[in-house]
């Protein structure tokens, strides 16, 4: 979505760097966003029709949709995958922010890209929403690989299987989630120092008293 100011990026051994976000989408690289997009006044099913369709054709006005039967399978097999079956003709508006979170990730998917790139996936999910939303991911890990930006630590490590962390816009450490969970700058950039929590807990403590 924006470009590059130095560097270059390569996928599949190929240099996209200079490409455009359509291009980039047809050599099989999806995304969703932390504010999510989806056609409110449509039904689900009709939401991951078009994403499934657009990605096969161009829009025709006058050819009639119902003909696509490869799209359709493509739907139905979309929605069993993503847990929405029985929530395909609701109108997308009108969903919790969990399944709009799901729906997405669907309409990403029905193009079956090689590379899904999901930011702040659980972002403003409930406890029960993000335990759902987690699990998902974890299914969809088998069979797609998945590059997440996420905030929200417990999360990370539940989902990762390699983890980059970035402060002030520069790799501060990358590895395992155990190596990761024991290195010492991710635990002062993120978790706060020993001595701040303490020094936090103290000054709590006199403000009770």
């Amino acid at each position: 979505m924006l470009k590059s100011d130095g560097g270059r990026v390569f996928f599949d051994d190929r240099d996209i760097t200079g490409l455009k976000p359509h291009q980039i989408s047809r050599l099989g690289i999806k995304r969703t966003l932390q504010i999510k997009s989806v056609f409110p006044q449509l039904s689900v099913a009709d939401n991951l029709w078009i994403t499934g369709y657009a990605g096969l054709h161009f829009l025709h006005p006058f050819r009639a949709a119902g003909r696509d039967r490869g799209t359709h399978e493509k739907v139905e097999r979309t929605l069993e995958q993503m847990g929405l079956s029985a929530l395909a003709q609701r109108q997308a508006g009108t969903l919790s922010y969990g399944d709009v979170a799901l729906l997405e990730i669907g309409m990403a998917l029905i193009s079956e890209p090689r590379l899904l790139l999901l930011d702040e996936p659980t972002c403003g999910m409930s406890p029960a929403e993000t335990e759902r939303a987690v699990a998902k991911i974890q299914e969809l890990a088998r069979v797609i690989d998945i590059i997440i930006i996420e905030h929200d630590m417990e999360v990370v490590f539940e989902i990762a299987d390699d983890i980059t962390v970035m402060a002030q816009g520069a790799i501060l450490a990358s590895g395992s989630p155990e190596k990761i969970a024991t290195d010492e700058r991710v635990r002062e950039a993120y978790l706060g120092r020993e001595e701040d929590e303490d020094y936090v807990e103290e000054e709590e403590a006199n403000a009770s008293t």
